[in-house]
C-alpha cells in the first residue's frame, strides 16, 4: 500500500508504474475519494497509515508489487533472488565501494 500511496501522491512516479499497477493507483484515488492534486489528498490517501491493510484494499496489492518490492517464497527462491541482487550491485560504481560483493570501506 506504501508504495501504490506514495504513486497516488506523486503522478511522475506513478507514469513509470506498468499498466496493471497504474489501474491499482487509480482506484485507491477512486477508493479515497480524492485526485493527485487535491491540496487535502494526504488525509484522504493516507488513513491509518501504519495499520493493517483494510480488506477492502486488499485486491489493491498485486502479485507483481510483491515481487518487485519484497523477499518471499521458497528458500530456493530466495537464494536466487539475492544472488541476483548481489550479482547487480556488483555491477554498480559506488565511491569507496571495494570490488567484492561483500564489503564497505569507509
Amino acid at each position: 500500500m506504501s508504495l501504490l500511496t506514495f504513486a497516488a501522491d506523486a503522478p511522475a512516479f506513478a507514469e513509470g508504474l506498468g499498466a496493471e499497477e497504474h489501474d491499482a493507483v487509480r482506484s485507491l484515488l477512486d477508493r479515497r475519494g480524492t485526485t493527485s492534486v487535491a491540496p487535502d489528498r494526504h488525509t484522504a490517501l493516507y488513513p491509518h497509515y501504519l495499520g493493517r491493510i483494510a480488506p477492502a484494499d486488499r485486491d489493491l496489492i498485486l502479485p507483481s508489487l510483491i515481487d518487485a518490492l519484497t523477499l518471499v517464497g521458497t528458500r530456493d527462491d530466495l537464494l536466487a533472488r539475492i544472488a541476483t541482487l548481489e550479482q547487480a550491485s556488483s555491477k554498480l560504481a559506488v565511491p569507496g565501494r571495494r570490488s567484492s560483493a561483500i564489503g564497505w570501506r569507509r
